[in-house]
């Protein structure tokens, strides 16, 4: 990880769809690091493609939304990928709950698309340290989101039988409603029960969201 900012030679992965916030951002960070190497990509594919060729990158940075995806998507295909280089999330998104999930994916800092260069270099100079990057607000919020998630989940893992917890283990796997029948040896329409049964538990509107919900909740891995 880079100690001199001056001195050292910082290659550096930026993923953003937009062109005119991705120049906006390679401003900062040229002026942070006089040897800059920046990378670019628009999309997870060629985010991970440019992160497996370059597997010594310093930092990467991310936008939160990409085109049909979003960055903690590409944070699990690093973390798979045993892929270490710091991972800073840029975002206008103020949901605590993608604070959280990405702290549980082990992504480092988070920056606001609004940021200016000293909380840029703030953030780089807290990670090389050893911390994660978080603003004071946003840790209050965080610990309050905590609190409240783990009264959700315990008030969820109460009503979810063992059956339901299987079978959203295999939605999150993406079987469909066939493959899970044949797996669990239960007929469709008491797969179809389960599934409603499960929207209902985690006030989900259809299968990918019980996934999505599930997962927020620390109910099955991320």
């Amino acid at each position: 990880m880079p100690s001199d900012h001056n001195s050292d030679n910082i290659h550096i992965l930026l993923v953003d769809d937009h062109p005119v916030f991705m120049e906006g951002v390679a401003s900062i960070l040229s002026n942070i690091f006089p040897k800059l190497c920046l990378e670019r990509a628009c999309t997870v594919e060629d985010a991970y493609q440019t992160a497996i060729s370059h597997p010594s990158l310093d930092w990467i940075l991310l936008d939160y939304h990409l085109p049909g995806a979003t960055g903690l998507d590409l944070v699990r295909k690093f973390n798979d990928a045993f892929i270490t280089s710091p991972v800073i999330l840029i975002t206008a998104d103020e949901n605590i709950g993608i604070v959280h999930e990405a702290l549980e994916l082990g992504v480092n800092g988070f920056i606001s698309k609004m940021s200016t260069t000293s909380v840029y270099a703030q953030c780089f100079q807290r990670i090389e340290h050893g911390d994660t990057f978080i603003t004071p607000d946003t840790t209050t919020a965080l610990d309050i989101y905590r609190n409240s998630s783990l009264q959700e989940k315990s008030h969820v893992l109460k009503h979810l039988r063992p059956r339901q917890m299987e079978m959203l283990h295999l939605i999150s796997q993406g079987y469909s409603n066939d493959e899970i029948s044949n797996s669990l040896g239960i007929a469709i329409s008491t797969v179809k029960t389960h599934i409603s049964s499960l929207m209902g538990i985690l006030a989900a509107d259809n299968r990918s969201h019980c996934v999505a919900e599930a997962r927020r909740l620390g109910i099955i891995d991320s």
